[in-house]
C-alpha cells in the first residue's frame, strides 16, 4: 500500500532532482528519503529515477508515466482529509432539509439557506419539498435532518422546534367578487361564502384557522373544494370557486385575476417551525440550527 509519505517524497525528488534539497524542503534527512524512494520503488517494482554521480537526478520514463498519478493521488488525499477535519468540526457534509411550500413563499427557507452558505460554504444541502406528517416521520426514521413544518400544538416525542417566521392571514379571491370592492372585511361578511381549503387534511393546520374565522364571524364554514396546495387554491379562486384564507405572503405568488384582503378583528397567525432530533449528535445540523437566530 503507498503511503502519502512516499508520494511527497517522489514528488519532491522529480522536482528538485537532488535528494539533498529535497530532504531539506521536506524537513527530513536525506538517508530517510532515500529510504522512502526506495521502498516505493520496490512496492511498484520499478524504478523511478536515474541517479548519476556528477549530474542531477532524472526521472525514467516509468517516473515520467507515474509523476502526474502521484500528483494526482495526493491532492485528492489531501483534499480528502480536509474534508474530513471539516466533516468533524461540523463545516462540511450533506444535511437533508425538507419543507412546506410556505417556507419558499414567505422567503424563510431562501433566509436559512444563505446564512448558513455564508458559515459553512464548503457544506453541501439536500432539499425536499414534503408535507409536514412527512417531514415528521422522516425526522424519527432519520432520513432527514431537518424538517421546516407548519407549526403545531404538539408534536411526537423526540423532536425539538423552534418557531421561525410568523404571519397573519388574509382572503383571497376573484377581483370580480363583490367583497373586493369593500374597504373593510369582517368575518361575519365571510357567512355565505364558499371556501377553497389548501393543506385541510393536515391536522392543526389551516382546518383550524378557518372554524377559528367561523366562530368570529358566528358562522360554520362552508367548502367547496378541498387542496393539498396554496397554488392550486389561488387559481381556483381566481376562477371564481370561492375564497381562500390564506398566509399574507401568497401575495407574490398569486396567479391573475385574484385580489386580497385583510380581515378586522381576526388575530389568528400562522407560523412555521425548524424541527430536529433531540440529542443530534452531527454537528452540521447544530450549525444549521444556530442559523434560525436570526429569527
Amino acid at each position: 500500500m503507498l503511503e502519502h509519505r512516499q508520494l511527497l517524497a517522489f514528488l519532491h525528488v522529480a522536482e528538485e532532482h537532488h535528494f539533498s534539497r529535497a530532504a531539506e524542503r521536506l524537513g527530513i534527512a536525506q538517508p530517510i528519503l532515500s529510504g522512502l524512494i526506495k521502498k516505493l520503488e520496490e512496492e511498484l517494482g520499478v524504478r523511478l529515477f536515474q541517479r548519476n554521480k556528477r549530474s542531477a537526478v532524472t526521472l525514467t520514463t516509468a517516473g515520467e508515466l507515474f509523476a502526474p498519478e502521484a500528483r494526482a493521488a495526493v491532492i485528492q488525499l489531501e483534499k480528502a482529509t480536509l474534508i474530513g477535519r471539516m466533516a468533524a468540526r461540523g463545516e462540511a457534509g450533506i444535511i437533508k432539509i425538507a419543507y412546506v411550500g410556505s417556507a419558499v413563499t414567505s422567503g424563510t427557507l431562501a433566509t436559512l439557506l444563505k446564512k448558513f452558505h455564508c458559515s459553512l460554504p464548503d457544506a453541501r444541502v439536500r432539499l425536499s419539498a414534503l408535507d409536514t406528517p412527512t417531514q415528521l416521520s422522516g425526522l424519527l426514521s432519520r432520513t432527514l435532518d431537518v424538517g421546516l413544518i407548519r407549526a403545531r400544538t404538539s408534536y411526537p416525542e423526540g423532536l425539538s422546534t423552534k418557531i421561525v417566521h410568523s404571519e397573519r392571514l388574509v382572503i383571497a379571491m376573484s377581483e370580480l367578487h363583490e367583497l373586493s370592492m369593500a374597504s373593510e372585511i369582517l368575518p361575519k361578511m365571510l357567512r355565505n361564502e364558499l371556501f377553497i381549503a389548501p393543506q385541510f387534511s393536515e391536522v392543526g393546520g389551516f382546518a383550524t384557522n378557518l372554524r377559528n374565522l367561523g366562530n368570529a364571524g358566528s358562522f360554520e364554514p362552508s367548502l367547496n373544494q378541498q387542496v393539498g396546495d396554496f397554488t392550486t387554491a389561488l387559481c381556483l379562486a381566481s376562477a371564481g370557486y370561492g375564497v381562500v384564507l390564506i398566509p399574507q405572503s401568497m401575495r407574490a405568488f398569486a396567479p391573475a385575476g385574484v385580489v386580497f384582503r385583510e380581515i378586522t378583528d381576526f388575530a389568528d397567525m400562522v407560523s412555521l417551525a425548524a424541527v430536529w432530533r433531540n440529542g443530534e449528535n452531527a454537528r452540521i445540523v447544530h450549525k444549521f440550527i444556530k442559523s434560525t437566530s436570526y429569527f
